[in-house]
């Protein structure tokens, strides 16, 4: 059994994590290899060790609804020292965290999409996180990063418009030109009190209402939903999808959720904050 992992090693691992999280977030290029590497020069353990341990930090970071490296896919088995280390880190960069929102804020154009059958991914494997740790997130640092890209109606447009692509495209490769002609943009064309976005069909070509969540952050990052968009969904199960738009700036990719919210998510009243739960089905739209 490998050794734990000593006070420095953690120190040393977490301030390296947050190095890569900062230039992430401004959009700047960086090689995780090379960070790995350097970083081994001061934490004497395995190439796949290090990177586990970072995995380790992404869990962490998405359990307390803050922005991860979506590089390094969450791994939740974690020592507690680990989240002790990432919390006391955090508490000394309130300013870093400060501008992480303001980015948040921000939208900007996403990269083209050329092939758009690359954008569907399968449903994500459920983490098993604490709705607590997310409320104590935002009573130690003050900031509800879901809450801000809710909010940021621009992000949602955008990634409403993109899922609108999606699916004229997925339309017409199945030979329903006519259809894709008829997808609606409901939010824009009627109002966004509707429990839904779009106005869609499915490969039968029956109806299918759409709504479109939007993060910049990785697959794991929790997202709000209204009472309103919830009973629609359960209202509508046989002919409803929430579709998941993630990694928004960098690489856009989307999985479906198909039937009521709660079959996919734990629910936190009153504006749900939703997380994938286990057991969810596959993306097909069968």
């Amino acid at each position: 059994m490998a050794n734990s992992w000593d006070i420095r090693e953690v120190a040393a691992t977490v301030k390296d994590y947050f190095a890569m999280l900062s230039l992430e977030q401004h959009g700047t290029a960086y090689n995780k290899s090379e960070h790995n590497r350097h970083l081994r020069n001061v934490v004497p353990r395995s190439r796949g060790s290090v990177e586990f341990k970072h995995q380790n930090i992404s869990a962490i970071l998405a359990e307390l609804g803050l922005p991860y490296i979506s590089g390094y896919k969450p791994r939740s088995n974690y020592q507690q020292d680990l989240r002790t280390a990432v919390i006391e880190v955090l508490s000394q960069q309130q300013k870093q965290l400060n501008e992480f929102a303001r980015l948040a804020e921000n939208t900007q154009e996403p990269p083209k999409i050329l092939n758009w059958k690359s954008l569907l991914v399968d449903i994500p494997e459920a983490l098993p996180t604490a709705g607590t740790r997310v409320r104590e997130s935002r009573a130690i640092f003050g900031i509800d990063f879901p809450r801000i890209e809710a909010n940021n109606r621009a992000l949602g447009k955008q990634g409403e418009q993109l899922v609108i692509n999606f699916e004229q495209q997925r339309l017409i490769a199945s030979g329903m030109q006519d259809l894709a002609r008829q997808v609606e943009w409901v939010a824009q064309t009627k109002g966004d009190g509707l429990g839904y976005d779009i106005a869609s069909f499915d490969d039968r070509g029956d109806q299918r209402f759409v709504e479109v969540k939007t993060t910049t952050y990785g697959c794991y990052f929790p997202f709000y939903i209204t009472d309103n968009e919830v009973d629609f969904a359960r209202g509508h199960s046989d002919a409803y999808s929430l579709y998941r738009v993630f990694d928004f700036k960098q690489t856009p990719r989307l999985f479906m959720l198909n039937g009521a919210v709660d079959d996919h998510c734990s629910l936190k009243p009153k504006n749900y904050e939703a997380r994938l739960a286990s057991g969810t089905p596959s993306h097909s739209l069968e």
